[in-house]
Order: C-alpha cells, then structure tokens, then sequence
C-alpha cells in the first residue's frame, strides 16, 4: 500500500504542476484536520474527497447531503479552489470518524505518523501490518486502522502466460505486444498513472527475481492519468523492456512495479 501511495502522491502532483489544481494525495496529516472537521460540522455525512473523472469526487455516507456538502465546500477558502465533479460517492466512514480515530491513536502513540485517508477511507500509520493490528485491537478501530507498509490493493493480470523465441525473433525489434489487465479491487476510485504513448512497461524477471538484460526500446516520457473505479477492470496494452531474445526456454515471471505482483510464464523454442 505504502509503494502505491506513493506513487499516487507523485502523479497528483504533476497533475497539479499541469493543470494549476490544488491536488494532493488526499492524506492529511494532524494540522489539516481543523480543516476537514470544519466541513464535517455542517455536513455530518461528509467522507472526504477522492480521485473522479473530469474532477475532485466528493464522497458521503449519506448521499442526500449531496448538494449541502458541494455548497459548504464552495464556500470554504480552503476547498473552494477543487474543481468538483458531478454527483457523490458513498462511503463507509465519515470524516468525524475517521478523525476521532486519528486523535485516538495520537493519544496512544503520539511519536506514531497518522494521516486521514481518504481515498482509502481509513486512518494510515506507519507501524509495520502486525504492529498496526495490535493497536486496532488496542483501541478497538478494528478495519479503520491500517499500516502504510500493507500491500497494495491493485491486482494485475499479464498476458500471454507462454509464448515461444520464434515469436519474440518475428516481432519488430523483438517488441512482444502484451495485454495487462488492471483491477481496484478496493471501495473507491484510484487515480493510475502511465506513458510510454498509452502501453504499460512489464518486466521479465528469474523464478528467483533477479533481473535479465534490458531491450533497446524507448519510451515517452508523457505522464497519462485514468481513474481506476471500483471493482472495476481495465485492458492497458503492454510491452516488455526485458530483451527476452537472449533468454533460454523455461520459466520465468512478469513483474509489475506498480503491484509487486508477479504472474509465472513459460518461454519455449
């Protein structure tokens, strides 16, 4: 989880470098829960903001405070500036509690760094998983409390699972086309970044993960942003930068940075 925030940070910071937004990762630290508390005492609803398409998406335990939640924050000098998209998302937990769990870790374990996520819609620290799972327990936050070094949520399939060094030879510059389908498996909206002209970067990699030499592609260095709803899969074109006409058949993995998953594949002759 800790790598895919990460990386989420990253991408909405060029997108605010792009687009002039006043865009973060959506993960507060103590000085800016005065802010969203403000928000939360007149929309009791009110679960934060996440990622949307064509704009910042409001979310809501309640959806009938949809058009009071968008008023308040277009009048708060602190929101005001979020260029807001059509309708709400419905979430489980509100901002007040989230924050009333934040404060209650603060309490216990004041050297500790908590953020108010809410793309995740959870209370982030930077305990190890067990570590983390104890104090839930503790202070009996239960789902509310989860570790940044949790694994991240993406899954990903790579295709295809077997192919042979005739085929990689054929291709053009050995540029072997693959298909990379990514799932959120998560409750809401991820904002997923890529380049390399709209096709997604796997590596070939030893059972045992070591790395195998790099093919002479280029790549783009543009920055494409999609959000990834929900439940919801997506078909990304892919290439390898392993150059896999110097490998040997047998088995091997891909490798997708931005999961840390790996998918077993064969190479024949």
């Amino acid at each position: 989880m800790k790598r895919l925030l990460l990386v989420l940070a990253a991408l909405f910071t060029a997108q605010a470098e792009a687009e002039g937004g006043p865009y973060n990762d959506y993960s507060y630290p103590p000085s800016e829960w005065p802010s969203l508390s403000r928000v939360a005492v007149q929309v009791p609803g009110f679960a934060g903001l996440t990622y949307g398409e064509g704009g910042v998406q409001m979310m809501l335990t309640d959806l009938s405070q949809s058009a009071r939640l968008r008023g308040v924050l277009g009048k708060d000098a602190r929101w005001m500036h979020y260029p807001l998209a059509p309708g709400a998302l419905r979430a489980g937990h509100s901002v007040a509690e989230l924050i009333a769990a934040a404060e209650a870790v603060k309490s216990a374990r004041p050297q500790t760094q908590i953020r108010v996520n809410l793309v995740l819609n959870r209370v982030t620290v930077n305990t190890s998983v067990e570590q983390t799972a104890v104090l839930a327990r503790q202070l009996k936050l239960g789902k509310l409390l989860v570790s940044e070094a949790a694994p991240t949520p993406l899954r990903v399939q790579v295709t295809p699972t077997r192919l042979s060094l005739r085929e990689v030879k054929a291709a053009s510059f050995g540029y072997v086309r693959l298909k990379v389908v990514i799932t959120n498996p998560i409750e809401f909206p991820v904002q997923f970044s890529y380049g390399c002209g709209g096709a997604l970067n796997v590596e070939a990699l030893t059972l045992e993960g070591e790395k195998l030499p790099y093919a002479k592609i280029a790549c783009t260095g543009e920055l494409r942003l999609k959000v990834l709803q929900p439940g919801k899969s997506y078909d990304f074109p892919g290439f390898s930068n392993t150059d896999l006409s110097t490998l040997k058949p047998g088995k091997y993995v891909w490798a997708f940075f931005q999961s840390g998953q790996r998918i077993s594949f064969t190479l024949t002759r």
